[in-house]
């Protein structure tokens, strides 16, 4: 499997939920005044990174062991190995999956992060279009390469070239089919862009 990076749209993760955290770093929260008594805490943003549960990108493709129980936009990713794919351009590409074969994958130059789900049904381009559940994703990129390096359990073999594209939906959403070029086993995903806000690491 691939990942394609070069027109995909970025949404400015990083900057502005970062700063949202900074500054409710003191936010309080107040308990409805229903209640006999009023209880306020204190929520500190800077907890959660002093305590490494947010995975920053180089914090993922780094420091992530198999068997890592992470949240993926609130749902439960246990993380079992990741590939390095080498596109033909000599672009890298970071390719993380559970044991379902879902994946998020990672484009370090361009900080972009994706969160791909496997459907059970192939989807079948018609022309530039893709259809899932009554949604039209239109082509976007395409692109292919190889799996130079993998770790723990992946959904990709070792030195084995994949293609892959890309539609996306007018609200932003991924359709991703991805070829195995060797045997040509196809496989579809839907996603969508993500922040690091968005991955933490469970404990």
């Amino acid at each position: 499997m691939m990942y394609a990076q070069g027109n995909e749209q970025r949404n400015g993760y990083g900057t502005t939920k970062r700063h949202e955290a900074t500054e409710l770093r003191n936010f309080v929260v107040r308990f409805p005044a229903s209640l006999a008594n009023t209880y306020t805490s204190t929520y500190n943003a800077n907890d959660l990174r002093n305590n490494e549960l947010l995975m920053t990108i180089p914090e993922l493709l780094k420091k992530l062991e198999p068997e890592t129980d992470l949240m993926i936009s609130n749902e439960p990713f246990a993380y079992s190995g990741k590939a390095k794919m080498t596109l033909d351009g000599g672009d890298e590409r970071f390719w993380l999956f559970n044991a379902d074969g879902w994946m998020l994958t990672i484009a370090p130059s361009d900080e972009e992060l994706v969160y791909y789900r496997q459907v059970d049904e192939m989807l079948e381009p018609d022309g530039e279009t893709v259809g899932y559940r009554g949604v039209d994703y239109e082509f976007s990129y395409e692109d292919a390469g190889t799996a130079s390096e993998t770790e723990g359990e992946t959904a990709v073999e070792l030195e084995e070239r994949y293609r892959f594209a890309d539609y996306e939906s007018d609200e932003g959403e991924r359709v991703r089919i991805v070829t195995n070029e060797s045997t040509g086993e196809s496989r579809s995903f839907v996603g969508s862009v993500i922040s690091e806000d968005d991955v933490v690491r469970v404990e």
